[in-house]
């Protein structure tokens, strides 16, 4: 049997290929595309963008006709937000209100690791699901963590045309998990006493909104100099998870996907695979994007000797396109830099796959 190289997933022969990919639910089928050359940070920095009842506050204030008021539309609320002690280990959870779909506000919870230096990594994360009423509540994965200082974190994010517009955080207090075999215990973090007494509850880490002078270590506000920074870099099915913070204290403020970002790492891994593989086929196997870059033709046209077969979703089918050795890909592109993969199934005479 014929053995293939196939991008995402190591080296399977065609049965391995159509029973672990193609069994695949369709569900998670979503659109590629864009321009990808931009700055990333561009999109994600929209997040200081004032709210939305900041914005029909101000609608509200604007009104000729003193007898008329104009009532914003109020953003979905977080509370009960806590880490939570289970069975397979520990998970963050909350309730929320006012959340009854996702065409302008998006709910995003966070278990997050906070270090002895302040910074922090998630752990797990997870989009609630809207309710008829409004009201629920939300729990991630139990995660098998090592000992140490956690958070739980929930991020209201608001969109304006598909485009993230601003971001709202709300945390819980920090707690110290502990790890003992199989179990593990959770409990509000007190930071231990610098020399007897009794524990001292300020926080680990820089206390909110606060430094200590160097002149004459008097308490004052920090006054905070943001920054973001990518804290989970993409793949092809995760977006890059970058956080704004400020540089002094080290205070993190928001949370952001950077828009594209996997698709990006997608088509970098699809480039470099074609580059490398040994033998002349290799299968690319997606159930996301819809579209190569003018990065992955190239890289097809500089192995003239391999044919690359495509396995990808549309409209919730599934089919299959191969590109035959030694096509000129690299003049497939639009002008825009872009070939879709339906155009390369009508080129190539691609087929549906039935199961």
């Amino acid at each position: 049997m014929i053995q293939k190289s196939i991008y995402k997933g190591g080296l399977y022969d065609e049965k391995e290929i159509r029973q672990n990919y193609f069994c695949r639910s369709p569900g998670n089928f979503s659109w590629g595309g864009g321009n990808l050359e931009q700055d990333f940070t561009i999109e994600a920095r929209a997040a200081q963008l004032p709210s939305a009842v900041a914005a029909g506050e101000s609608a509200a204030r604007s009104l000729p006709d003193p007898d008329v008021s104009l009532l914003a539309a109020q953003p979905p609320a977080v509370s009960d937000i806590s880490v939570l002690a289970l069975k397979d280990g520990i998970s963050a959870g909350c309730t929320f209100n006012g959340y009854t779909d996702k065409s302008e506000y998006v709910i995003q919870l966070f278990l997050n690791r906070v270090d002895e230096d302040g910074s922090v990594s998630e752990a797990a994360s997870l989009e609630l699901d809207t309710t008829a009423d409004g009201k629920g509540s939300g729990q991630t994965s139990a995660e098998k963590v090592e000992t140490g200082i956690y958070k739980a974190s929930a991020a209201i994010k608001r969109y304006e045309g598909g485009n993230l517009a601003d971001t709202a955080f709300t945390h819980s207090v920090l707690y110290k998990v502990v790890k003992d075999k199989d179990s593990y215990t959770v409990t509000p973090y007190e930071k231990e006493p610098e020399s007897g007494g009794k524990p001292d509850k300020g926080l680990h880490v820089p206390d909110r909104d606060a430094v200590f002078a160097e002149d004459n270590k008097e308490y004052r506000a920090c006054d905070h100099e943001k920054d973001f920074e990518i804290v989970r870099e993409a793949d092809a099915t995760r977006d890059a998870l970058m956080e704004e913070k400020c540089v002094k204290c080290g205070e993190v403020f928001s949370y952001a996907y950077v828009p594209n970002s996997a698709y990006a790492a997608f088509l970098k891994d699809c480039a470099r695979a074609v580059l490398n593989v040994k033998g002349d086929e290799i299968l690319l196997a997606t159930d996301r994007w819809m579209s190569f870059n003018q990065e992955v033709l190239d890289a097809i046209s500089a192995r003239p000797e391999v044919a690359v077969t495509i396995h990808y979703m549309y409209c919730g089918k599934q089919f299959t396109v191969t590109i035959p050795a030694g096509t000129d890909a690299a003049g497939l592109a639009d002008e825009n830099g872009y070939c879709g993969f339906r155009y390369l199934h009508m080129l190539f005479a691609g087929e549906e796959v039935f199961l």
